[in-house]
């Protein structure tokens, strides 16, 4: 036997602690626009809309966005926040406390609209990275997420957001009833859905799409509320087939997991364009300095190995400049049923500081009589 054959041809090293994709190293989370949300929103699993007040957070690779998490205002009336917080449930409350109740809501509250990363860079530790970050950097207290994802990938999950079980619809049943009764496809298979619709004849297609509106419009406590009582009704009256059907199957079958995570860098009445004590622009590792629901160590962040000389570039090169997208992409368009919610909430906000000026000018009346 020669020497050769005892000579091991490779040599393996296990180094201690976790392994982590190297380009996150190269990674920084910052404010963004509405530019980088229209360069990724294709390549979301659901929406290309933004939802209500829209503010944008990305993740950066050397000067180019690879992820956008969009930020909307959370909703004042929502069952699965009240199981955590049975205070905030409405009942037997005057005016006055409902408004100071959605007060709170809007100064403490945001919601998680959107999150995408580039399919280049998924599956290596990003998207949890760059929630938890972009969550800290809005200054709210509570960050909320619905996600229907979140049953199978535990992004949100590794970001610190704790889950309540998922709560059915009330309208489960009574929707299980009425699709049956005139499809045999499974009521949340859309596709199937409008096959069925499209083979039945035309007398029974207008038959069909007026109970899909009336079943929608009777059991949708969204249609019936605030000022938009006044003229929902003409609104579902103009949807598609699609669309409504899209929107039973929202009403009576989704149940996307409910997530909140307690921002330790939040403080009551600070958010977004206020001083939140956090820098700008963190580096993507900073996640992993912390437990996610601990203060983030700002002292450890500027000693982590390559941030300042990767925060010198970014300077140096322009790297944080706006996304400019080519001429002609694609743009996104507004929800116009978001739009009609930031429409009736700013009206709410005006009815209630309406509310507060009369109630003093009572008091100042009552003082001089």
């Amino acid at each position: 036997m020669s020497d050769l054959d005892d000579t091991p041809l490779w040599e393996i090293e296990r180094r201690a602690g976790r392994s982590a994709f190297p380009l996150l190293a190269e990674m920084w989370v910052e404010r963004g626009d509405r530019a980088d949300w229209d360069l990724l929103h294709a390549l979301h699993y659901k929406m290309t809309s933004t939802p209500v007040g829209a503010k944008y957070w990305r993740v950066r690779h050397r000067g180019e966005t690879v992820g956008v998490i969009v930020f909307g205002m959370s909703r004042p009336l929502l069952k699965e926040r009240h199981a955590i917080f049975p205070l905030l449930t409405p009942g037997g409350d005057t005016q006055i406390s409902n408004i100071h109740r959605y007060r709170y809501i809007n100064d403490n509250y945001r919601v998680v609209g959107r999150l995408v990363v580039d399919t280049m860079f998924r599956s290596g530790g990003v998207a949890y990275r760059f929630l938890n970050l972009a969550s800290r950097m809005t200054g709210f207290t509570f960050i909320e997420i619905q996600s229907s994802m979140s049953k199978y990938n535990f992004f949100a999950q590794r970001a610190g957001f704790t889950f309540v079980r998922p709560i059915k619809s009330g309208h489960y049943d009574k929707g299980l009833k009425f699709m049956r009764r005139y499809f045999e496809a499974h009521p949340g298979d859309q596709e199937a859905l409008m096959e069925e619709f499209a083979a039945f004849s035309p007398a029974m297609r207008a038959k069909v799409e007026r109970e899909l509106k009336d079943f929608y419009f009777q059991h949708s406590p969204l249609e019936k509320t605030g000022s938009r009582r006044h003229y929902s009704h003409g609104v579902v009256e103009n949807w598609d087939v699609r669309r409504t059907i899209s929107k039973i199957q929202g009403l009576c079958f989704a149940s996307p997991l409910y997530g909140l995570y307690r921002n330790p860098e939040g403080r009551p009445g600070v958010g977004f364009l206020d001083d939140t004590g956090l820098p700008a622009r963190l580096p993507l590792l900073a996640f992993d300095l912390q437990p996610p629901d601990r203060p983030i160590d700002l002292a450890a962040v500027a000693a982590i190995p390559g941030w300042a000389e990767l925060e010198a570039e970014i300077e140096a090169r322009g790297w944080s400049a706006p996304t400019v997208l080519p001429e002609g992409f694609g743009q996104t368009h507004e929800d116009p049923d978001e739009a009609a919610d930031l429409v009736e909430s700013g009206i709410a906000e005006l009815r209630g500081e309406n509310a507060r000026l009369k109630a003093e000018a009572d008091r100042l009346l009552e003082r001089l009589s």
